[in-house]
């Protein structure tokens, strides 16, 4: 992976981590929405439907931000670029897809 190659996925990581971490930041606790419902009954039955798929989201959000950290250290080593299984070179193009991945297409059938 050469420099140009590296500082474009550096900066498109740190984007998709500044993404999530906004989303994150934004999100309020189910608590907090039922409080600004206004006892309206049927609001607060939409939050509760709502609420799992909410928290499944953010699960999500939280499990690739941690990924993409984990890439941004990896980035640093020796084996940027190279697949965890086979060692062969990872495709800029896929690592731009998928920047949360150290995988190589082959090895994440």
């Amino acid at each position: 992976m050469d420099a140009l190659d590296f500082g474009q996925l550096e900066s498109h990581i740190k984007h998709r981590m500044r993404q999530l971490e906004g989303e994150l930041s934004e999100s309020k606790s189910l608590s907090s929405k039922k409080l600004e419902q206004d006892d309206d009954p049927a609001a607060d039955l939409d939050l509760t439907i709502s609420s799992s798929v909410d928290e499944k989201v953010l699960a999500e959000h939280k499990a690739e931000l941690k990924r993409l950290s984990r890439n941004l250290l990896w980035l640093e080593s020796d084996e940027a670029g190279l697949c965890r299984f086979c060692d062969c070179e990872i495709p800029m193009k896929r690592l731009l897809a998928v920047p949360d991945t150290q995988v190589c297409i082959n090895c994440a059938d």
